[in-house]
């Protein structure tokens, strides 16, 4: 039943370090303080929290998805973005919301929205990261107090300076492996969904031609 929560809201479900059930809804992930200001910036500059490996996956568009189709008991909602359509074809994704209500096809309509606004475009993708806090345990301290969802910010600079990248990322999964002399935390990321001051749906407010909805900022208002 939680896992279908999850799925209907697009959310995040995990057991915290603390050992409570949590569940990170996706507006957490565009308004919650620690979902959208990075807890910590990696970097190889000697600046920034060192990491020991990196993978950047270069395949971005792979992963666009322009035509959203949320399936719940009252029926099915379809929507897609034209602009990504014609940049990048027709590029499917599905949502099951079996724990939605029959009646909810305005939620059904959102989620199908909030999905279309996180993959439509492509992004760069850091799909691992591995740090060692014995290379640095004051810097890296930070990473093992992070949780599921929380935002961060992986910069790489490699010598000569072409791919270089600011990618941000929600942490999918932290993984420590421990031994008597040495400890490695593996990060598993995904691109961060923009948050609200990023890309903000609504604008309205102070003089007229600062009072608009949707396409002046980039973004649609469903109906």
């Amino acid at each position: 039943a939680l896992r279908e929560l999850e799925s209907a809201e697009q959310g995040l479900l995990f057991m915290s370090g603390q050992g409570k059930i949590t569940l990170r809804s996706r507006q957490d992930f565009m308004t919650t303080t620690r979902c959208i200001t990075p807890a910590v910036t990696f970097g190889d500059t000697g600046t920034d929290v060192p990491y020991t490996a990196i993978s950047v996956d270069g395949n971005q568009i792979d992963f666009v998805r322009n035509l959203v189709s949320v399936s719940y008991p009252g029926g099915n909602v379809t929507v897609k973005d034209a602009t990504s359509i014609t940049a990048y074809s027709t590029q499917s994704d599905s949502v099951n919301a079996n724990a939605m209500p029959s009646s909810a096809s305005w939620l059904a309509r959102q989620l199908a929205n909030f999905r279309l606004r996180v993959r439509k475009d492509p992004a760069v993708r850091v799909p691992a990261i591995t740090v060692k806090p014995r290379v640095s345990m004051a810097t890296c301290y930070p990473v093992a107090a992070l949780e599921l969802g929380d935002r961060v910010l992986v910069n790489r600079n490699p010598t000569g300076g072409t791919g270089s990248i600011a990618a941000k990322c929600t942490v999918q999964g932290v993984d420590h492996h421990i031994t008597d002399d040495d400890w490695t935390i593996d990060l598993t990321l995904s691109p961060a969904a923009k948050s609200y001051t990023e890309a903000p749906y609504l604008i309205a407010g102070g003089s007229s031609s600062a009072s608009y909805v949707g396409v002046a900022s980039g973004n649609l208002v469903p109906f």
